[in-house]
């Protein structure tokens, strides 16, 4: 029978630990940008310069401050993500 070592444990703690964190989700982001951002932005416009998921995430916190909305990190990672497939591309020229 075959020992594990110590590069054994922790290369499976790190696969378990992983799938515990939760991934974005565009369609919840489409849901929540629909439900709470089209209203004021029905679309992104470019006087908006963002060219960073960074500067897109801190934008989507301001409007969550200032509209006082229930909203955790998980839903701000999703919503930005949701844009960012649907407009901004940022991984294709960044």
């Amino acid at each position: 029978m075959r020992r594990f070592n110590r590069k054994h444990h922790v290369f499976i703690l790190m696969i378990f630990a992983s799938s515990l964190v939760k991934s974005a989700n565009i369609i919840d982001g489409e849901i929540l940008f629909k439900e709470s951002c089209v209203q004021c932005h029905d679309k992104p416009s470019e006087e908006m310069m963002i060219f960073s998921m960074k500067r897109l995430k801190n934008k989507i916190y301001g409007c969550v401050g200032q509209l006082g909305l229930p909203w955790n990190e998980q839903d701000v990672d999703d919503t930005a993500e949701y844009l960012d497939v649907k407009y901004f591309h940022f991984n294709d020229w960044q």
